[in-house]
């Protein structure tokens, strides 16, 4: 057999060997190269879009980009990052994204006490993508499409995968269209998340010139015509009292100077939506979540 031959045929093994991996073990749990092109795609579209989205995880987790484009048929993008907070500028980077040429340029805001917090304001995880090198955008948005199909296993997730094995972690989560991360827990703890976060409120309170900067924005939105609807986003009675007695937030207060500025604002009750750890909705209540938001746009009451 020539050389030739052999590599041919060493080509086709290899080639039939990857079919066969590719059909019959599961996808890796934790997708390295998926989430690259999730997080730099949404932070690097070139796009513009009628309706922004932004805010913290609540809103990255809780707005249903796909939901509301099927609800109101206006194209949507939802730019929430892990704890991120009001800083000018990634209020300057929504703005950034918004085709302030459509019928009626939307942005939605979904708001946490932590994101009126010099910690928040840091916005570690937006900068973290917004910073990337040219190669690196790249990398994420041409390369990892590729990339994804290959991401290697740990050892124990293969075995964990073949063999149907429950992996230990309970936390999962599914990167959607348009910037919306579809998450759940099991079990599911609506208290989990409050030590975490009443440890973050012991020396972390909300900060008065970011406030004032923030509203100072809106106001300038709504001046230049451009539509702005805003709401606290949903988590659990419990949470939203810890949040509010240690972080020094008064929603009723910002409501009022958001409202006399010409925000739309929105009130939901805790109650109706279900929160899988006491901070982030399950993936079902925020399709229910979006649905309201949808209707509020559509103006439908």
């Amino acid at each position: 057999m020539t050389a030739k031959r052999k590599i041919t045929i060493s080509l086709l093994l290899t080639a039939c060997l990857i079919v066969c991996i590719k059909l019959f073990v599961p996808a890796p749990f934790n997708n390295r190269e998926l989430k690259k092109e999730f997080w730099v795609g949404k932070t690097h579209t070139p796009q513009t879009f009628p309706v922004i989205a932004g805010g913290d995880s609540r809103v990255y987790r809780g707005f249903a980009t796909e939901i509301f484009e099927e609800q109101t048929s206006t194209r949507a993008h939802n730019l929430g990052y892990s704890s991120a907070g009001w800083s000018s500028e990634y209020l300057q980077f929504l703005i950034s994204k918004l085709d302030t040429s459509a019928a009626e340029p939307t942005i939605i805001l979904g708001l946490s006490p932590h994101s009126f917090t010099k910690r928040g304001a840091k916005n570690e995880h937006y900068n973290t993508f917004a910073t990337l090198s040219d190669f690196e955008i790249f990398r994420g948005t041409v390369l990892s499409k590729h990339l994804k199909h290959f991401s290697p296993f740990k050892p124990e997730e293969l075995v964990k995968g073949v063999f149907g094995i429950e992996k230990k972690s309970t936390y999962f989560e599914g990167f959607r269209s348009g910037g919306w991360v579809h998450s759940h827990k099991v079990p599911e703890d609506s208290t989990s998340a409050i030590p975490s976060y009443q440890k973050t409120f012991r020396d972390n309170h909300v900060d008065t010139a970011i406030i004032s900067n923030f509203v100072q924005t809106i106001d300038k939105l709504v001046k230049r015509d451009l539509r702005v609807i805003i709401y606290r986003s949903p988590t659990t009675d419990q949470m939203e009292a810890i949040e509010d007695s240690m972080s020094g937030f008064n929603e009723t207060r910002l409501k009022a100077q958001l409202v006399a500025v010409g925000a739309e604002w929105i009130d939901f009750n805790n109650n109706e939506y279900r929160s899988y750890d006491g901070s982030h909705l399950h993936y079902e209540a925020a399709i229910q979540l979006t649905e309201a938001l949808s209707k509020h746009y559509l103006r439908i009451e």
